[in-house]
């Protein structure tokens, strides 16, 4: 929501800044800076988020409505995923 959106990041910095060591932007900031990291992809020219729609590639190609990005690699074998998840539970 773009009115209560920026008015809970002021609470949530002004709440962080009560902890020792927290040094909180300036408040007018706030706002700002909630819309750049929240509402970027609205201040994408539509070129742009055309091209950046059409280099996304799915993981799985059946769930169209994923909006995952990232490496696709997978750096494990199945094998040694498994024997991670043995070790970890005990």
């Amino acid at each position: 929501d773009d009115i209560q959106g920026p008015e809970e990041a002021i609470r949530m910095t002004q709440f962080l800044a009560q902890s020792k060591g927290v040094v909180p932007i300036e408040e007018e900031s706030v706002p700002c800076v909630w819309r750049a990291v929240v509402k970027y992809k609205d201040q994408i020219p539509d070129a742009n988020k055309r091209r950046l729609n059409e280099s996304r590639r799915r993981l799985d190609p059946s769930h169209h409505d994923s909006q995952r990005s990232g490496p696709t690699e997978r750096p494990y074998t199945p094998e040694q995923l498994l024997s991670m998840v043995q070790m970890l539970d005990g």
